[in-house]
Formats: C-alpha cells, structure tokens, sequence
C-alpha cells in the first residue's frame, strides 16, 4: 500500500532521491544549480560529464569542446536545463551513447539555454524541448 507525503513551501533538490511513495508538493521546486563548469573535449568519450542534477551552468565553452549528460538508468523522468554562458557553440553528448533529437549530440549556441528530457532509458534517447 503506498504512503503519501505533502510537503509545503520550498524544497531544495540536490542530487537525485529514490521516490518509492506518492508525493503532493504546494509550492515552488528549486533543484540546485552546477554553475561554473567548464566543457571539455571534442568527443563524446573526453567531454566533461555532468554530475547528476537538473540545471546546469557552463561557464567556459573553449571552441569544439562538450559535455555529456548524466547516467540515467536509475532516474525517474529525467530532464535538464543547459545555459551555455561561454563565448562558443557547446556540444551536448548523450552519457551513455544514445541520441539526442536522433543525433549523436547537439550544439548549443553561445548564451543559448535548452531543456533536454530522457525520452528512453533503455537506448538513452533525449529530446529537447
């Protein structure tokens, strides 16, 4: 049988939590932002990966370089906010191979923002919205 929390006002998300009950919540989410990270390779296998969360801030965007999404498999729902505050266009890597919008990564203009969600985590298919 399954419980039911209600949580009222702020909650502040950092990292992932195992959801195994119904919860209501009233009020606002804020999930924890990793800001001032920096992107890394050129390749999906040296691309700086990103720890688990759901915003994050990408501080330095040299030219060519990328990040790789987090793990998925054990999340429920997945979706993230990606600002590129670099001077460059970010490559964004699916972490386990996958695809985003079919693709095997995606560019994210300078001081641009996007919303990706995991679609499938079986075959780590992203979309962005």
């Amino acid at each position: 049988n399954p419980t039911k929390t209600i949580i009222y006002g702020n909650v502040l998300w950092d990292g992932s939590a195992d959801h195994s009950a119904r919860e209501l919540y009233y009020g606002i989410i804020n999930p924890a932002q990793n800001t001032g990270i920096v992107a890394t390779g050129t390749t999906l296998a040296d691309a700086y990966q990103l720890p688990a969360g759901q915003h994050y801030g990408i501080g330095t965007v040299a030219v060519n370089t990328g990040v790789k999404l987090h793990n998925v498999s054990a999340l429920p729902g997945p979706c993230c906010v990606i600002d590129n505050e670099g001077a460059n266009t970010l490559k964004i890597y699916p972490g386990g191979g996958g695809t985003i919008n079919g693709a095997a990564n995606i560019t994210l203009a300078a001081g641009a923002i996007a919303m990706l969600v995991c679609c499938d985590f079986a075959t780590d298919k992203w979309k962005t919205i």
